[in-house]
């Protein structure tokens, strides 16, 4: 395939501007170094014209009228495709637009605006909008709760997929073709949500196994949740916690009992670290108070060491998480709740506790803006 999409690259980056004229060549190729199933042909019916060129949407417009527009490529349940074809440098052919010049970004927005038209037309858009310049690139945006809020994606900065990086991005264009869904980030935020939750009722259970009360084994799982997103949001000096699991007691099971239960003490008291630059906050709410670790073996780290960062350091906080009230941090109005012991036991734990194993605890506690 490397070398066909190096051929595909190639032909496409030195065609000239005549984007009727190559529109069609051009996508239904892109179909094939991609290596999904080509468009079919229209038959005129909308609702078999599910994978086509030139699909017909309605566009309705002030006073009850509606006109009749074509989408260049269509595929119902994955993407709308508008393509426009400008001119590169030392082009003979002029095109609609000259690339990299503020006509040819207003271009691509107007493409854009056209499309939306489009996925506007339909009762339910589809998750993709591609604009394309023939030859020259690609733009994404989508939408993945049924509207049509249309957002760059993955983000602002990394939408534009060039046409010589194809190969770096093509299993990308493979999924808006094929799967578009397998994209959405917050499908992906609850896989590894269920992943975690999997992992932490398999550490649980070894360890209740181990003879360890089921009480103690919740503590001590709270506090390592606790502690790897106090590091994520910055309250705990970076790597802290990870870079010592990955470093010292994964190589030293031994060294970890010990280990982590120094760095609770300082995180209940507050205070400083051999060999770790700047203070330790306090941490109060009795999470810490009694900071005792279980024994781990290497298989068990690596259940614990599973960061709750996976899921998007930017999520709104746990509920697991227990007020906290230092220097450097202001309380918010939004209530939170701390997460009783019997909801980490092995038999309890689902993936997020239900309410009923949840007690109010006032507010949670966010970091101020750092000085």
């Amino acid at each position: 395939m490397a070398q066909n999409l190096d051929a595909f690259i190639a032909k496409w980056a030195a065609v000239g501007a005549a984007e009727r004229a190559n529109k069609d060549m051009f996508l239904a190729e892109l179909c094939g170094v991609l290596g999904v199933a080509p468009p079919n042909p229209a038959m005129g019916d909308a609702e078999r014209d599910t994978y086509v060129f030139e699909r017909e949407a309605r566009l309705a417009h002030e006073g009850g009228e509606t006109t009749i527009g074509r989408i260049d490529l269509y595929k119902q349940g994955c993407f709308i495709l508008e393509a426009k074809q400008a001119s590169g440098e030392g082009s003979s052919k002029l095109g609609k637009a000259k690339r990299g010049t503020p006509a040819w970004n207003i271009l691509m927005k107007e493409a854009y605006g056209q499309a939306l038209g489009y996925a506007r037309s339909f009762d339910r858009p589809e998750p993709f909008i591609i604009v394309c310049d023939i030859g020259h690139c690609f733009d994404l945006y989508a939408t993945f709760d049924g509207t049509s809020n249309y957002r760059p994606f993955p983000n602002a900065q990394a939408s534009r997929i060039f046409l010589r990086d194809l190969a770096e991005h093509a299993d990308t264009l493979r999924r808006v073709f094929e799967e578009p869904l397998d994209l959405d980030p917050s499908r992906h935020s609850m896989k590894v949500t269920r992943e975690v939750a999997a992992h932490l009722a398999a550490l649980a259970k070894k360890l209740e196994d181990d003879g360890n009360n089921q009480e103690l084994v919740a503590q001590f799982l709270m506090r390592c949740l606790f502690t790897l997103f106090a590091e994520d949001v910055g309250l705990l000096p970076e790597g802290i916690f990870t870079k010592a699991l990955k470093e010292q007691w994964l190589p030293h099971p031994a060294a970890f009992p010990g280990g982590v239960a120094s760095l609770w003490r300082t995180m209940n008291e507050g205070g400083e670290v051999f060999g770790v630059v700047g203070k330790i906050l306090r941490f109060n709410g009795g999470l810490f108070a009694s900071p005792k670790a279980l024994a781990l073996d290497k298989k068990a780290w690596r259940s614990c060491s599973r960061r709750q960062s996976a899921t998007g350091p930017t999520s709104s906080p746990p509920s697991s998480a227990p007020c906290l009230s230092v220097p450097s941090i202001q309380r918010s109005a939004t209530p939170s709740a701390r997460i009783s012991p019997h909801a980490l036991t092995s038999s309890a734990w689902s993936g997020r506790p239900s309410r009923s194993r949840c007690e109010p605890t006032g507010t949670w506690c966010k970091p101020t803006s750092a000085r």
